[in-house]
């Protein structure tokens, strides 16, 4: 797919992408997951760094606010430090 932009073509090789639905796009995406789980997988120190990442995303984040803090995370999972 091509877009013009200011009378520029600019080709888009991933705009199938954005139907996430589609076989294709969830082959692509199951491929890519497979591909990028084996190259971790062979890291030789990607064990401790996981458990290292466990451990500092349990801990509680508190982020100032103007004068205050707050609670930036309630648990490992969720992640809202919007501001």
């Amino acid at each position: 797919m091509t877009d013009t932009y200011f009378g520029e073509a600019v080709a888009d090789p991933y705009r199938w992408l954005e139907d996430y639905q589609a076989p294709e796009a969830k082959s692509w995406v199951a491929a890519q997951d497979a591909w990028t789980r084996k190259q971790l997988a062979a890291l030789p120190a990607r064990e401790h760094y996981v458990k290292r990442l466990a451990e500092l995303e349990a801990i509680p984040a508190e982020i100032g606010r103007g004068l205050g803090l707050h609670r930036a995370r309630t648990d490992a999972r969720r992640r809202d430090v919007s501001t």
